[in-house]
C-alpha cells in the first residue's frame, strides 16, 4: 500500500509499526463512536423528519429554515435536560440537617439563576443547531443520492447519518476539542 507524498511514494510499510497500530486503532474509534452516535441521530432523524414535515406544512417556510428551527428544538431539549437536570434533583433532596439563612434561596434568586439557565441553553442550542445544519445538508444529499439507486428507505437514512457522523464525530475529536470544554464550562459557570 502507497500514499503519496511530497511528490515521493511512500510504503505504509515505512512507517514505524507503532505509529501505524496506533493510526489504524485511532479510524477503528472513529468507526465504532460514530456508529453509537448514528443509532441515536438515526432515531432523532426520523422524529426530526416528521417533525420538519409537520412544521413545513403548517408554516410554509423554507426548507433550511424548518430544518434550523427542528435541529434547535431538539438542542434545546437536550441541553436543557442537562443544565436542568442537576439543578432540581439538587433542589429536591432532603438535607441532612438545618441551612443557615445565608445558605438558603429566595424566591428571587431562584428565578434569576433559573433565567440565567434558560439564556445560557437558549445561545448553547443555537450554537449547536447552526453547527449542524451543514451536517443536516449533507446527511440530505446523501440520502437523496442512495435513494436513486432504489435501496430501502431507513437503509439510506442510516447509512447517511452514519457517515454524516462519522465526519462531525472525527471533527469534533480532531478540530473542535474546545467545543465541550466551553460548552461545560459556559452551562455551568456562574
Amino acid at each position: 500500500i502507497y500514499l503519496y507524498r511530497n511528490t515521493h511514494f511512500i510504503s505504509l510499510m515505512s512507517i514505524p509499526i507503532g505509529e501505524f497500530l496506533n493510526l489504524m486503532f485511532s479510524i477503528w474509534d472513529i468507526l465504532r463512536g460514530a456508529f453509537a452516535l448514528s443509532i441515536i441521530f438515526f432515531l432523532l432523524s426520523i422524529l426530526g423528519g416528521y417533525i420538519h414535515r409537520r412544521f413545513v406544512k403548517k408554516t410554509g417556510v423554507s426548507w433550511i429554515i424548518s430544518v434550523a428551527t427542528v435541529a434547535f428544538f431538539f438542542s434545546f431539549i437536550f441541553f436543557a435536560f442537562v443544565y436542568f437536570a442537576p439543578f432540581f434533583s439538587a433542589i429536591f433532596r432532603e438535607s441532612l440537617g438545618v441551612k443557615p439563612d445565608e445558605l438558603t434561596l429566595g424566591l428571587f434568586d431562584f428565578l434569576r439563576i433559573f433565567a440565567i439557565g434558560v439564556v445560557k441553553v437558549l445561545l448553547v442550542s443555537a450554537f449547536f443547531s447552526l453547527f449542524s445544519v451543514p451536517f443536516i445538508v449533507l446527511g440530505s444529499l446523501m440520502f437523496k443520492y442512495l435513494q436513486k439507486h432504489k435501496f430501502n428507505r431507513n437503509l439510506c437514512l442510516f447509512v447517511s447519518t452514519y457517515i454524516c457522523c462519522m465526519i462531525a464525530f472525527g471533527m469534533f475529536i480532531f478540530f473542535f476539542k474546545w467545543v465541550f470544554i466551553g460548552v461545560i464550562f459556559f452551562l455551568y459557570s456562574s
